[in-house]
Parts: structure tokens; C-alpha cells; sequence
């Protein structure tokens, strides 16, 4: 088993990436809401086909848990707060403070 940190950044905006996981090519879109305060996240497959839109990003929670049923990962993804006070992510809050991370399954 192992943990794998998506690169999200704070401060440069929407950002998408090409993530393999678990052997399985995926696109994924981060995109911050200014008005409901909320970072969202999309995830596409390789043809960048929807396969979950503007998911919200809260931390300690495992956000995938309701769409196992859909072709995504079967790990569990979530966002920590690196002080452990449950802070959901702001706008610049990515790599100082939260981070996203995939658990694999074994």
C-alpha cells in the first residue's frame, strides 16, 4: 500500500492534471470557488471524459465514498490539515497547510 500526494498548488488558479492510479490513467481538475469558499474537484478519464464533476474537497473526509460504484479509484482519497484541526482548504491553504492525498488499495 502506498500514499500518493497530488500536486496541487495554492495560488495559480484551476489547475488539471495526468494522474496514474492504481495503473489507470485519469485527468483531474481542481477549481477553487471564490463564492461558496470551496476548492472543487472533477475527475475525467484519459479521453477526458466526466466521470465525477465539482466535488467538494473537505478534509478528513473520504469524498469518493458514495461513487465506488463509478470507474474511479478504489483507494481513498482525502484532505488532511498538516496541523490536525480539521481546517478546510482557503484558496491558499495547498501545500503549506492541507494537502491531497490518494491511499491505494492493496
Amino acid at each position: 500500500m502506498s500514499i500518493v500526494q497530488m500536486p496541487i498548488k495554492s495560488d495559480i488558479g484551476p489547475q488539471a492534471y495526468d494522474i496514474t492510479i492504481d495503473g489507470v490513467p485519469y485527468h483531474f481538475k481542481f477549481s477553487y470557488n471564490q463564492r461558496a469558499s470551496r476548492w472543487k474537484l472533477s475527475v475525467f478519464d484519459s479521453n477526458r471524459n466526466p466521470i465525477l464533476q465539482n466535488i467538494v474537497l473537505l478534509t478528513d473526509v473520504d469524498f469518493m465514498l458514495g461513487f465506488r460504484h463509478l470507474p474511479i479509484p478504489q483507494g481513498v482519497f482525502m484532505v488532511i490539515d498538516a496541523l490536525n484541526q480539521e481546517h478546510n482548504p482557503t484558496e491558499y491553504d495547498w501545500g503549506d497547510r492541507n494537502y491531497f492525498l490518494y491511499n491505494e488499495v492493496v
